[in-house]
C-alpha cells in the first residue's frame, strides 16, 4: 500500500477527471494537464478506489457509455504503469467522517477529499464545491 512518502509529489484525480483522461471525452485545463504529466513521470498519478464504484455506477444509470464492459476498461486503465489505484484505507475512511463542516454530503466526494488529505496528494477536480472546500482546509489542488 503506498505511503505518505510516495505519494507526496503525486496528484489525485476525481472521477470525471480520470474519465476525461481515459476516455477523451472533455478538455483537461493545461495547468491539471500539466500536473498530470510531470506526475506520470513519477508514476504518481492516482485515482481512488471510490471513483471505480462512480464509473460502475454512472454506467448502470446511463449517464456514461463505455466501449466495452466496466470490469475490462478499469482493468485495461490500471494495466497502464501510469495510473495507479488508491485503496480505501482505514484512515481515509476515518478522516470522511472527520472532515470539517460545511463539506457536502456526497460520499465520494469526501472519500476523494479525505483520499488527498491523509495521502499529501493535489486534488485535481473540476468540482468548484470540492476546489472551495480544499482551499478551505488547506488541500493542494488544481482545476481541471
Amino acid at each position: 500500500m503506498p505511503t505518505k512518502t510516495d505519494l507526496s509529489r503525486g496528484v489525485l484525480l476525481d472521477t470525471h477527471i480520470w474519465l476525461r483522461l481515459e476516455a477523451m471525452t472533455a478538455p483537461i485545463a493545461r495547468a491539471a494537464l500539466q500536473a498530470i504529466e510531470a506526475a506520470r513521470r513519477e508514476q504518481s498519478v492516482y485515482v481512488s478506489a471510490i471513483s471505480v464504484w462512480e464509473l460502475a455506477m454512472l454506467v448502470v444509470r446511463k449517464r456514461f457509455e463505455l466501449n466495452k464492459p466496466v470490469r475490462t476498461w478499469v482493468q485495461e486503465a490500471f494495466e497502464q504503469p501510469d495510473i495507479q489505484l488508491l485503496p480505501l484505507a482505514p484512515d481515509i475512511a476515518i478522516e470522511a467522517t472527520e472532515l470539517p463542516r460545511p463539506m457536502h454530503k456526497d460520499a465520494a466526494d469526501r472519500i476523494i477529499l479525505a483520499s488527498a488529505r491523509v495521502e499529501g496528494l493535489i486534488l485535481i477536480t473540476s468540482d468548484l464545491p470540492m476546489l472551495s472546500f480544499a482551499e478551505t482546509i488547506g488541500l493542494r489542488s488544481i482545476r481541471g
